[in-house]
């Protein structure tokens, strides 16, 4: 049985005009899949609420989780309620943190919890800082660089907890399962090394590894965003992760962040 789960990430509704949007639903609406998947970065913190409403209206299953961006001007708590509220007024919604396993094919399971780097990976004490310090309230409100990156922290590992639990829950189950959250666990290609810190969840890729190996006959696929460029890594011959490109949605730009798929089906 095969499972078309179109993919995207880092949509920033508050950047996409009404061409924009058009051509996302006509792609979209060309592919004709069996649901949405979009990996965090809806909008900047007060859009937020409209994007998902846009997305609840389009008709799609359509499985989501947070982005760091999503709490820009209001903070990240104000954003899972919002997340929270606006799907139970759109049936067609599912907000991935606050759901669980979600089964989509009798072989094939979704888990997702919102994604934040977490730090470890680089030298967060000497690489600048990132624009959610000053962006997020709730970072902002912290004085010290050693006290925001104890929240990014705090908001990551809560964020691995419920990913590894839903997985290895998952997995028990299904043959193929798969994890979406905002940032990569691991750092790729495309990744600037001198931004590591604010551009991988580190723990949440150790984490994966080991139990990929507790589970040799599962597959796993991780689906995320939050980077500058589109690519694939094969961390071990059961795990891959696919990581989307944050695009600005502007008309001159055209419809070339299309709609990443996967048709996802138990592996022969």
């Amino acid at each position: 049985m095969t499972y078309d789960l179109a993919w995207t990430s880092d949509l920033r509704f508050d950047r996409m005009d009404a061409a924009a949007r058009t051509a996302f639903i006509e792609r979209l609406e060309e592919r004709c899949p069996n649901a949405l998947l979009v990996a965090g970065d809806l909008a900047t913190g007060p859009t937020l609420a409209r994007a998902l409403q846009w997305l609840g209206e389009l008709g799609v299953r359509t499985y989501f989780v947070l982005g760091n961006r999503d709490g820009w001007g209001m903070g990240f708590g104000k954003a899972r309620g919002i997340a929270h509220d606006t799907c139970r007024q759109f049936p067609l919604l599912t907000y991935l943190s606050t759901t669980g396993v979600v089964q989509l094919a009798p072989d094939l399971a979704l888990v997702g919890a919102d994604g934040w780097y977490d730090a470890r990976a680089g030298k967060c004490d000497t690489t600048p800082a990132p624009p959610d310090f000053a962006r997020n309230p709730d970072l902002a409100a912290r004085p010290t660089r050693a006290e925001r990156i104890q929240w990014v922290r705090m908001w990551a590992d809560y964020a691995e907890r419920q990913i590894m639990e839903g997985l290895t829950s998952a997995l028990q189950h299904h043959s193929h399962v798969i994890v979406a959250t905002h940032v990569s666990p691991w750092p790729h290609g495309t990744h600037n090394l001198r931004s590591l810190p604010w551009a991988v969840h580190q723990e949440l890729g150790v984490k994966l590894r080991e139990v990929a190996r507790a589970f040799p006959e599962r597959t796993i696929s991780v689906f995320c965003g939050h980077s500058r460029a589109t690519a694939s890594l094969q961390v071990s011959p059961n795990l891959t992760c696919h990581t989307s490109a944050a695009r600005h949605l502007r008309t001159r730009n055209g419809p070339k962040w299309g709609v990443g798929s996967m048709p996802a089906n138990r592996p022969e």
